[in-house]
């Protein structure tokens, strides 16, 4: 019987773990985009060319090419971005029952940016090979992943950077890299490198810090941006505040665009106007006598996400639907309150389709709405797809970021697993291919070597003895000797070209030049600059 009452206890107690860690499911959304990347939903998707309003899960991957930009916009306000040549990973995407949402982003290589501001209890961290940083407070930061480095670069606001061999944390204006072959040593600069893109990153972050829209649309950080661009708010006598957009007379909802199925959600709404996020998953649209179609949002603080709320038909090998009017419980039977032939769309459909395309209903069917519409009958909702088992047995290489260790800030902390690194997969290895070599140091302090002009700040480069690391210890960075390609300060009696007796020019001694920056590639150090670390003992009692 104790036996009985003891496996019983224990099955409850497993209950209740997962139910507490169960959550509502989070979408992140693809926003401003150049070039064609591309990013892979699910683990058994195809890579596919990445679209504005794509909605994003729990382990999508975005990869970009030498000439692509993406955007990715997650539901917390934060947004992810990647310049050049990389591959990332929305590795934990989640939300517990509580509340608190779990954010951690990988960079497998490449270069990528990270806005952000952990709410409350949430979670926010971001993973590179060797590397992960936690955001504790509003910060922006640049991520760089090569071959033979990481680093971390802190526009604004402050970071907790770890690695297997040191914890340390990381403000504004600071650049820190480590190296793959040389864990214990890595590269601190009072200055952060410039590169091209971050001229492009500071306009996006620009034009989305401030949104007039956020005052009316409580609980949802992403979107806003693109309602104030495209449209207006209006105060309504029966339905309060509403969004009108700037279209035609003829325009209506559900209708420029397409479905596609999700597990997670079914049919999903993937709008192909540029600000057909928001009002398509976190509200519904009404027809006013003197506005025409507005959007009413969600009022509940924290409104959750929806495929898209309309009414369904259903005929033979097609289907049609329209949009459900604010506050209508709808059943799948009678009349829907905004059912009407101009309100409805209609596209071709067989049963199993994973995708509902308006675009490809014949023509003379698009042209007669109401005869059309005649033979069709209201439905719940499609016939859903059957599920594949190639679905749930699909397998994908490892990141890189599976070598990070695993550091907590709060119960809920992702933890990245210890796991190998696998090789890449052909598709991985040819952007990785594409990224160009870095400039070696040497190269890039001889005037006379071909590529960019960059004199970069004496670096300050440790050695840690592990297992403790009690802080950072500033002294005074050695000096680049020019005649002999490395760093250290040329022998007494002499000084570089430019340079005073102290080797210092004009910023006083024991301080290193101030200059402007110009846009190059992250340094990859030689071998033989690393092994000039000083070796810090550990503090003796």
């Amino acid at each position: 019987m104790r036996a009985f009452i003891a496996v019983r206890l224990l099955m409850l107690a497993a209950l209740a773990t997962t139910i507490v860690s169960a959550g509502a499911r989070r979408y992140a959304r693809v926003g401003e985009m150049q070039g064609a990347p591309e990013v892979q939903v699910h683990a058994s998707d195809a890579w596919r060319t990445g679209e504005r309003n794509l909605p994003l899960i729990e382990a999508s991957r975005i990869q970009s090419g030498p000439q692509d930009r993406i955007e990715i916009e997650l539901d917390d306000g934060s947004l992810f971005r990647t310049a050049g040549s990389a591959l990332a990973e929305l590795s934990d995407y989640s939300q517990l029952s509580t509340g608190q949402r779990v954010t951690l982003v990988s960079l497998d290589h490449g270069v990528a940016y990270f806005t952000g501001e952990p709410r409350l209890h949430d979670t926010l961290s971001l993973a590179l090979p060797g590397v992960q940083i936690t955001l504790r407070q509003g910060s922006r930061v640049r991520l760089a992943a090569y071959e033979q480095s990481s680093s971390v670069a802190v526009l604004e606001g402050s970071v907790k950077f770890s690695t297997p061999r040191m914890e340390m944390e990381l403000r504004a204006g600071q650049f820190l890299q480590v190296y793959s072959d040389a864990p214990d040593h890595f590269t601190l600069l009072r200055e952060i490198p410039k590169l091209e893109a971050d001229d492009w990153n500071e306009g996006r972050d620009k034009s989305t810090a401030h949104s007039t829209s956020a005052t009316y649309i409580p609980g949802v950080g992403y979107g806003l941006s693109d309602l104030d661009r495209s449209g207006g708010w209006v105060q309504t006598p029966t339905s309060g505040m509403v969004w009108k957009p700037r279209t035609d007379a003829e325009w209506r909802p559900f209708r420029d665009g397409r479905w596609e199925w999700y597990d997670e959600a079914g049919y999903t709404w993937i709008a192909r106007e540029t600000w057909g996020w928001l009002p398509y998953h976190f509200g519904r649209w009404l027809e006013d006598a003197s506005l025409g179609w507005v959007w009413s949002p969600d009022s509940r603080p924290n409104p959750i996400y929806k495929p898209g709320e309309v009414y369904w038909m259903r005929g033979a090998a097609r289907i049609a639907w329209g949009p459900l009017a604010p506050s209508e419980v709808w059943m799948g039977t009678g009349r829907s309150q905004l059912y009407a032939p101009a309100n409805s769309t209609m596209a071709p459909f067989l049963a199993g389709v994973r995708v509902i395309d308006p675009a490809k209903l014949d023509e003379k069917l698009a042209a007669n709405p109401g005869e059309a519409l005649a033979g069709m009958t209201f439905a719940v909702a499609p016939i859903s797809p059957a599920l594949s088992a190639d679905r749930f047995e699909a397998l994908r290489t490892e990141l890189k970021t599976a070598e990070t260790p695993a550091r907590l800030v709060t119960s809920a902390e992702p933890q990245v697993p210890q796991a190998a690194y696998n090789p890449a997969p052909p598709l991985v290895e040819q952007a990785a291919a594409s990224i160009p070599a870095t400039p070696p140091l040497a190269q890039m302090a001889d005037s006379s070597a071909p590529g960019p002009d960059y004199d970069a700040p004496g670096p300050l480069e440790t050695y840690i003895p592990v297992p403790v690391y009690s802080g950072i210890v500033v002294v005074d960075p050695p000096l680049w000797d020019e005649r002999a390609g490395r760093m250290g300060n040329p022998p007494a009696g002499s000084a570089a070209p430019g340079k005073g007796p102290t080797g210092s020019g004009n910023s006083g001694a024991g301080e290193p030049p101030h200059h402007e920056s110009a846009p190059v590639r992250l340094p990859e150090p030689p071998h033989e600059t690393r092994k000039e670390t000083s070796e810090l003992k550990p503090a003796s009692n």
